[in-house]
């Protein structure tokens, strides 16, 4: 998850914190909420917001997890929004555990032609070209700024 996304899902869950517990205030100020006369009020408030606050922070998880899922499936080219809803709604964890186990291997995409290549593949399945930089004597995939291959140890070329 990128930082921005981050940032967005901090300041909105402290937006959220914020605004409950100044529902809250009002709502007892107000008399909306009553505890009966024999309770201690301090403890009622205090539990009430502690649940409302407990309970937006289940929110923002569901809503970070829904958001990780979705764009993991997305970049596995699998259905981003049927795995989303799935996970969201299954309780228990159980819809991520499914996720986590059935899920496809990353995928990555062929500059030349768009076709879709497993992601440690240096050519791609279609057109035949290479997709990432290979190494001169042995084939194998090389990382970009790598100087030297780390399947053979041949000195690579900048380029």
């Amino acid at each position: 998850m990128n930082r921005k996304i981050l940032l967005w899902l901090l300041g909105g869950f402290c937006a959220s914190v914020l605004f409950a517990l100044a529902l809250l205030r009002v709502s007892f100020t107000r008399r909306w909420i009553d505890f009966g006369v024999h309770e201690d009020p301090l403890v009622g408030h205090a539990l009430l917001a502690l649940a409302a606050v407990f309970g937006l922070l289940l929110l923002f998880f569901a809503i970070g997890i829904g958001i990780y899922v979705y764009h993991d499936a997305k970049q596995r080219g699998m259905e981003p929004i049927l795995w989303t809803v799935v996970v969201i709604l299954v309780p228990y964890f159980v819809g991520l555990i499914i996720y986590l186990a059935t899920r496809k291997p990353l995928q990555s995409t062929c500059p030349s032609c768009g076709a879709t290549a497993p992601w440690k593949a240096s050519f791609c399945p279609s057109c035949g070209r290479p997709i990432c930089r290979v190494c001169p004597k042995c084939q194998a995939g090389i990382q970009n700024g790598a100087r030297f291959c780390h399947a053979c140890g041949v000195e690579l070329l900048k380029g």
